[in-house]
This record gives C-alpha cells, structure tokens and sequence, in this order.
C-alpha cells in the first residue's frame, strides 16, 4: 500500500474512532434521557424521561397515557437534600400524561419520579428507585460559542487519534497532527470552553484547583498530555524517533480513554444550602 493511500485510510479510522467517542458522550452522560418501559394496561408503553433543562423555562415531563382511566402524579425533590417530596398530579392530552417541572437556578437539581395508578394497581416509573433522574437546569448558551466549543473538541479528537495512528504506522505525518490536536484543544477546550460554561453554570472554571468538575479537569488532562507531546517532538533530536512516537501515541491513548468518561460526570452542582443562605 502506498504511503498516499496509508494516510487516508489512517484518516478514516481517525474519523470513525471520533464519531464513537462523540456517540458514546451523547448516549452515556447523566444528561442524556433516562429511557426504559413499563407495562400497564396489558401492555408495554415507552418513556423518554428528561435529565437536562433551560433555567427560566419550567420542564415538561410527560409519560404515555395507558388508558383504562389511569391516573397519576409526579414526585421530586431538590437534589442532593433531604427535603419532603413535592407531589403534583398529573394531566391527561394528546395520549400523554404530563405535568411541568418548576425552573431551578442554574446547576440546580431536581430528582424525581412518577407514580401511576391503573386499575387499581400502583406504577412506578421508573421502577427502581436507584435510576430515578436528576435534572439539571443550565443558562441557556448562544450558538456563536457553542457550535465552535463541540465542533473544535471534536476536531482536537480527530487530530489526536489521527497523531496516535500516525506515531503507530506512519511516523511523518505526526508533527502537524498533534500541533493540530493542541491547538485545537487549546480553542476548544481552553478559550470556548470556559464560555460555555460561564454561559450555563455562571462561572468560567469548575474544575482544578478550584473544584472537582471533571469535565473542565478531563480537558486540562488532556491538553497537558498534547503540551507533553508537542514538548517531545521540539525537543528529543531526531535519532530518539521511537520515543517520540512514543510519548504522541500514549497522549492519544489517554485522550480516547478520557473521552470513554461519560460527559458532565461530576459536573456543576448547586450548594442548596449556600443558596437558601443567599436567598
């Protein structure tokens, strides 16, 4: 296979690796839908419970109406407190049964879960007390800063496994991508993501050394490792090729693990008790 030929096919695993991770961060963080089913009725119904919300909107949150007179209510709470559930029933349209959420401040949580009565008997949805969802309310964020956020992270990803399949199968290419997976993740992460995140949560950094979020510190441990890699590539004469390949390839290894780490884990809370205090 010619070298022309082994650069695009290293392209196409770069890409289709990063459309795994950009999968995986949809469908595995704490905001993505809390999905499942429960039978009532003689039949099995569906539900799509939402786990993220716009502060200053109330949230909707509905269940399918299984009939046969079914009634129901919603129970929640704020998250993480002891407080007494708040229990709001209800009302029936368009095939559902549905209520609203009240707004939270931003990174303010509610848990809560739904308790139908059908024929006589009690549904609880979801069934297990342990997967009931925990809504968190954010600002609302301008596509100006957004769309530039995701899509130059998931350039730094594409950039960054193109590197590591590089440092592994075709050493020449892998300077200018891993000066282009800094530098992306450098805007991305480290200008645009900052802006996001005082949009959503109103303040610019959460994560070290001011606060445990991981998702700012899953970007600062990245960036250090293309730091690192860039650091290695200026610096080791150009006989120590293996151990540049090296070091570029272990930063790829480590940034595709970190994105393994469902997004928003450990992400911006509200102290309820800071903000009673305030209120």
């Amino acid at each position: 296979m010619t070298a022309g030929r082994v650069g695009i096919l290293l392209c196409v695993v770069a890409f289709l690796l990063t459309l795994v991770s950009a999968a995986w961060q949809r469908l595995s963080g704490p905001s993505a839908p809390r999905r499942g089913s429960f039978e009532a009725g003689g039949a099995d119904h569906r539900f799509r419970l939402p786990r993220t919300a716009i502060t200053g909107r109330d949230l909707r949150v509905a269940v399918p109406d299984p009939g046969n007179g079914a009634a129901g209510e919603i129970r929640y709470r704020r998250w993480p407190t002891e407080d007494p559930l708040t229990v709001v029933p209800l009302a029936r349209g368009d095939g559902a049964l549905a209520v609203d959420l009240p707004t939270q401040p931003a990174a303010g949580k509610l848990q809560y879960h739904i308790l139908l009565t059908v024929r006589g008997q009690e549904v609880r949805v979801p069934a297990d007390p342990a997967r009931d969802p925990i809504v968190r309310f954010r600002g609302a964020v301008s596509p100006a800063i957004l769309v530039p956020h995701i899509a130059l992270m998931f350039l730094a990803v594409f950039f960054g496994l193109l590197a590591g399949l590089e440092a592994a199968f075709r050493p020449k290419g892998m300077r200018r991508s891993t000066w282009a997976a800094l530098v992306t993740m450098t805007l991305g992460g480290l200008l645009f993501g900052p802006l996001v995140q005082k949009a959503a949560f109103g303040a610019y950094w959460t994560g070290f050394p001011f606060g445990h979020d991981l998702t700012d510190n899953k970007i600062l441990f990245m960036w250090f490792a293309w730091v690192g890699a860039v650091i290695a590539l200026r610096s080791l004469p150009a006989g120590r090729i293996r151990i540049r390949r090296v070091v570029v390839l272990a930063a790829a290894i480590l940034m595709f693990g970190v994105y393994l780490i469902p997004h928003s884990t450990w992400g911006s809370e509200l102290d309820w008790k800071k903000h009673d205090a305030s209120s």
